[in-house]
């Protein structure tokens, strides 16, 4: 079975080692450090006129310093964000493990992603606040994978690490595609509806039966006699 096989943890193949090294870098590339994409983002909100009201002479067609520090402001609090929530639940993660804080992640994630879709400059906004959740939720999700480099440690940890890396700073296209669809007519509520359903499956699939403990650090390695 996928779970049985020499050389994997607790029992696991060599092969579905690396399926769950896949799943790692897609969950890290659509839901981690996605805030940094934000410049995109902003060509979709200004496509819908977000902040446009804020401009006093409606002839300015939202390219006025008002919207232009108001969507700055937005990205500032969620860059500002992340850094700090990979502080914070760094620690939590020492003391709680990294199921936990992956769990708070997506939770953070999905929550963050409803208020942003239930936006409106006009009547609710709320997007300092969404983006806030949104970037927290990636840090913590973020923190939650550097566990599974553990279980490479003695053949292939350099490499898994890159992936963790290299994925989150990829993780910025995300929001290069919004765009793109938005521009194709695809509604900024639908887009961000999509990526809540989306943390809610990575929420779903935080089990031992899906992950075979590659989420919980692996036993120590048995220590050599001095010679």
């Amino acid at each position: 079975s996928a779970r049985e096989g020499k050389g994997g943890s607790a029992g696991m193949s060599h092969w579905y080692k690396w399926l769950l090294v896949t799943l790692m870098s897609f969950e890290i590339l659509t839901a981690t450090g996605i805030t940094f994409g934000w410049s995109a983002l902003s060509l979709a909100l200004r496509r819908d006129r977000v902040y446009f009201e804020l401009c006093e002479d409606p002839s300015d067609k939202g390219e006025c310093d008002a919207v232009e520090l108001q969507l700055g402001l937005i990205y500032s609090a969620g860059a500002i964000s992340l850094p700090a929530g990979i502080t914070i639940f760094g620690f939590v993660m020492d003391r709680y493990g990294s199921v936990v804080v992956r769990l708070i992640g997506c939770f953070l994630l999905v929550v963050g992603s409803v208020l942003f879709a239930l936006c409106n400059s006009v009547t609710f906004d709320a997007y300092v606040a969404a983006v806030v959740l949104i970037s927290a939720g990636g840090s913590a999700f973020f923190m939650s994978h550097f566990v599974i480099a553990e279980h490479f440690r003695h053949d292939h940890f350099g490499l898994v690490h890159a992936l963790i890396n290299s994925f989150f700073d990829a993780s910025t296209l995300l929001f290069t595609i919004f765009e793109i669809l938005h521009r194709a007519g695809v509604s900024i509520q639908a887009l961000f509806a999509f990526l809540a359903c989306l943390c809610f499956v990575f929420a779903l699939l935080s089990s031992d039966h899906t992950w075979g403990g590659l989420l919980r650090p692996p036993p120590p390695s048995p220590q050599r006699p001095p010679p």
